[in-house]
C-alpha cells in the first residue's frame, strides 16, 4: 500500500506529497508546479496504482489564516500572537485583504487537489483534513522522531517545511489506516 500525503499551495514551489510505501517503509518527496501537473501525474503511468491520499484542504476552513507579524514580517494567526512574546502588530488593511486572497488561492487549489485524487483513487481512498485537524507543523527534530516511530525511511528529503507538512498528512494516514482495519475486525 502507497499512502500520499499532500501539502497543496498555489506559491511557486509550495505544492508538495509524501510517497510512503509501506511495503519497504520508505517515503518519497515530490514537489509539482501546480495543481494540473499533479492531476497530470495521477492520469501518468508513474503514479501508484492504488494508494490512500490524504490532502491538507484549506477549504474546510473557511478563515484568514495570518492577522499578525512579528516587527521582522514573519505572519502569524491571531493565536500564535497571543502566544508570541515578540512585539506583535496587526496587519494593515491592505496586507489583511493580501493575506484573505492568498487563502483563497490555496482553498481553491486544495479543493482541486481532492477532487483529484478522488477522481483517480475513489472517495474511500482520500482522507482531507482542514488545517486545524492536521495540526501544528513538524520542525525538523520531531519529523525525524516521526520517521524513526514509524520505522519508515526518508529518500530524497531536501529539508523543506513543505516535506515535513506532506509526511505529517501520511503519518495520519497510517493512524487512519489502523483505524479502519480495527473498526473492521
Amino acid at each position: 500500500m502507497v499512502i500520499i500525503g499532500v501539502d497543496p499551495a498555489f506559491r511557486k514551489g509550495g505544492f508538495w506529497a509524501c510517497f510512503l510505501d509501506m511495503s519497504d517503509r520508505s517515503c518519497a518527496f515530490r514537489s509539482f508546479r501546480d495543481v494540473l501537473t499533479w492531476d497530470r501525474f495521477l492520469r501518468s503511468p508513474e503514479a501508484p496504482q492504488s494508494a490512500y491520499v490524504v490532502v491538507e484542504n484549506s477549504n474546510l476552513q473557511n478563515a484568514t489564516f495570518y492577522t499578525h507579524k512579528t516587527a521582522k514580517g514573519a505572519l502569524l494567526t491571531a493565536s500564535q500572537a497571543k502566544r508570541s512574546r515578540a512585539l506583535i502588530i496587526p496587519l494593515s488593511h491592505a496586507e489583511l485583504t493580501r493575506a484573505s486572497r492568498n487563502v483563497g488561492t490555496n482553498q481553491g487549489v486544495s479543493e482541486l487537489t481532492v477532487r483529484s485524487a478522488i477522481d483517480r483513487y475513489g472517495k474511500d481512498a482520500v482522507l482531507n483534513l482542514s488545517p486545524e485537524k492536521k495540526g501544528a507543523k513538524y520542525d525538523e527534530r520531531y519529523f525525524l522522531a516521526a520517521l524513526k516511530g514509524d520505522r519508515v525511511t526518508p529518500v530524497g528529503y531536501t529539508g523543506t517545511q513543505d516535506e515535513r507538512d506532506a509526511y505529517k498528512l501520511a503519518h495520519i494516514g497510517i493512524s487512519e489506516l489502523r483505524m479502519r482495519r480495527r473498526a473492521l475486525i
